[in-house]
């Protein structure tokens, strides 16, 4: 876990012209390595008690964003 949230610290950012952030990038590597992580996490814990684990890494905005669209998938399967 510790990896994954040094890893994702190196996101790069997109801003709008207000320099507010619109957007992440990340290395495809860090990305399927997080991928798989939350994966993983779907098996043994919900994706809620995750929440504080990605809010301490990046914007909350986001971290929200990506519990929202793992649940849409989860649904979706």
């Amino acid at each position: 876990m510790e990896q994954i949230l040094d890893e994702l610290r190196s996101a790069q950012f997109v801003v709008d012209e207000s320099g507010r952030r619109t957007g992440a990038l990340l290395d495809i590597k860090v990305w399927e390595k997080l991928l798989s992580w939350v994966e993983a996490q779907e098996r043994t814990v919900t994706l809620p008690s995750v929440r504080g684990h990605l809010a301490s890494v990046t914007d909350r905005s986001l971290s929200e964003e990506l519990i929202q669209e793992r649940r849409k998938a989860v649904d979706d399967e």
